[in-house]
């Protein structure tokens, strides 16, 4: 991650990083032979693919690969539950906030990196729940349900602190407990979290006509295109 973040890393430092994982390799060979990035020919060699992917896409893949197995996916009551769900909301939460930082002109890794960590906290949580109730001792209340993701926020934040994550991503995580104080980051991140949501509930047949006034409303209030950035979702 601190090479990633070093803006002055060649192609070739990048490679020779991610070559000592054999599933990060496989991974960005198939990402930049896939239709989004592919430029006409086959990409074999994993410096090629490097270049091809760009600094910015190879920083949101490794976060991706750096993150998502903390879901053990085959855990307890709760993870399996939920793990699939939560994944994919970061995942579509990390999309949208790529492309309104674009158009912002924002860091696009940093955008996509407070996305990806915002679940964190909450992955942790879901392990705890796992080792300490079955799905019959489910706690219900809809104040556990408010104190778990206020908590779970709090320890995303922890997490990302000792980790060394840049300072303007942990000040986006802080502010969504704030939204009037949110600077550009923090805006970015409350708006792709609330349209990845968007779109998971309304593929499971919610929301239906009302997504159109939804999207509306966030693109209203935060001045991004936020209908091109729920497109992208389907792309």
């Amino acid at each position: 991650m601190s090479t990633l973040r070093d803006k002055s890393s060649s192609a070739a430092d990048l490679a020779s990083e991610l070559g000592r994982d054999a599933v990060l390799v496989s991974e960005v060979i198939r990402l930049a032979n896939s239709p989004y990035y592919r430029v006409g020919q086959n990409v074999s060699s994993l410096e090629r693919a490097v270049f091809v992917l760009g600094q910015v896409g190879v920083r949101q893949l490794v976060a991706n690969a750096a993150f998502k197995p903390m879901i053990n996916f085959n855990s307890g009551h709760f993870t399996q539950l939920s793990g699939t769900t939560l994944w994919d909301q970061s995942e579509k939460t990390a999309i949208a906030c790529d492309c309104m930082a674009r158009q912002n002109k924002s860091d696009r890794f940093n955008a996509y990196l407070t996305a990806i960590v915002q679940n964190v906290g909450l992955t942790v949580a879901l392990q705890i729940l796992d080792r300490n109730f079955d799905g019959s001792q489910a706690p219900h209340s809809a104040l556990f349900q408010e104190r778990l993701i206020n908590r779970s926020r709090e320890l995303s934040l922890v997490i990302a602190k000792q980790w060394g994550f840049p300072a303007t991503v942990l000040e986006a995580l802080e502010s969504q407990h704030e939204p009037k104080h949110m600077q550009t980051l923090g805006s970015i991140l409350y708006a792709g979290d609330k349209l990845s949501k968007i779109h998971i509930l309304a593929t499971r047949g919610r929301f239906k006509d009302d997504v159109d006034r939804l999207v509306n409303r966030l693109q209203r209030r935060f001045k991004f295109s936020c209908r091109a950035c729920y497109d992208a979702f389907s792309d």
